[in-house]
């Protein structure tokens, strides 16, 4: 790396002392960049193991709008936000 930048520092007209010229072109910075911030065991991520397969229909919307403030859904989501969202869930 230390290497690199000393071939930058010629680049942009920096006395180096001791230091060859090197031929230094835009795809050796790619290369070199683009090998630094690629990680070779990078996997694509699944989609979400606790999607549901089927729409969660509720067939009676008004009971959301009566939970207990401490209550919790079966995914964590807490009683504000099923009631802040009992719109979309429910079918009329």
């Amino acid at each position: 790396m230390a290497e690199l930048w000393r071939i930058v520092a010629v680049l942009q007209g920096s006395k180096v002392k001791d230091q060859p010229t090197m031929d230094l072109t835009a795809a050796d910075l790619i290369e070199h960049y683009s090998s630094t911030s690629t990680d070779p065991s990078y996997t694509v991520p699944y989609f979400k193991h606790t999607a549901a397969d089927q729409a969660l229909v509720i067939d009676e919307p008004m009971l959301l709008d009566h939970l207990h403030h401490t209550v919790k859904g079966s995914d964590g989501n807490p009683a504000w936000f099923l009631q802040l969202t009992a719109a979309t869930y429910a079918v009329v």
